[in-house]
């Protein structure tokens, strides 16, 4: 029993150890540091939500696409003596030009946009944050249509945090350099090494504001 009692000591002060070497190393004056492997200091697994998500997105872009072309087969028909004392909706005729190329095409936007804000709000959200080795650069895996994993790595001087992790309310905004919109780092996730985060991705940077287009996702 004095053994088992020794060697959970031992464990728990080599444990100890690794974490303040390992923190040590990304004291904000010395970020020139490197780790002997890749760290991930942020975890937050919601596939299932985005996934859920991803195929509402493409229901409704099937859905309203559908009701595109509804619009657009429609055929012009006339008026019955029986329906012209009725309420103006039910003289409109749809099948004229004038309504049916205008609703035909609001339906292609409208499924097009809602499919469209859908990915990008997934493509947005924060799935891993990882430091790599080299102390100098972090990995971002977001999520990607239906579920799959959208993975870049970036240099920490092109990140920048809106907000601090103890001042967010429920999300962490990132701005990465080069990339239109934000990423979000929900406060709900795990962070698995909060110190290292908030001396790297957490720190708020200045940079200009050019955006490469060829990389918006």
């Amino acid at each position: 029993m004095l053994n088992l009692i020794r060697s959970l000591k031992s464990a728990t002060l080599n444990k100890n150890i690794f974490k303040t070497t390992l923190l040590s190393r990304f004291i904000v004056n010395e970020p020139s540091k490197t780790l002997a492997k890749d760290v991930l200091i942020y975890k937050n697994d919601n596939t299932r939500y985005f996934r859920i998500m991803s195929f509402f997105c493409m229901s409704q872009y099937v859905f309203w696409n559908y009701m595109a072309v509804c619009f657009l087969r429609m055929n012009e028909t006339k008026l019955k003596d029986d329906v012209k004392d009725t309420s103006w909706l039910y003289k409109i005729n749809f099948g004229e030009s004038k309504w049916r190329y205008p609703l035909g095409i609001l339906s292609m936007v409208l499924g097009t946009s809602i499919a469209i804000a859908g990915f990008l709000y997934c493509a947005r959200n924060v799935k891993l944050l990882v430091l790599r080795k080299d102390g100098k650069s972090v990995s971002f895996v977001t999520y990607g249509p239906f579920g799959r994993n959208i993975i870049f790595t970036t240099p920490l001087e092109k990140v920048s945090a809106k907000a601090s992790r103890n001042s967010a309310n429920s999300a962490i905004p990132l701005k990465v350099k080069g990339k239109m919109l934000h990423y979000s780092v929900d406060t709900r996730g795990l962070f698995v090494h909060p110190q290292i985060f908030d001396s790297t991705v957490g720190l708020r940077r200045g940079f200009s504001k050019a955006i490469d287009l060829t990389t918006w996702y």
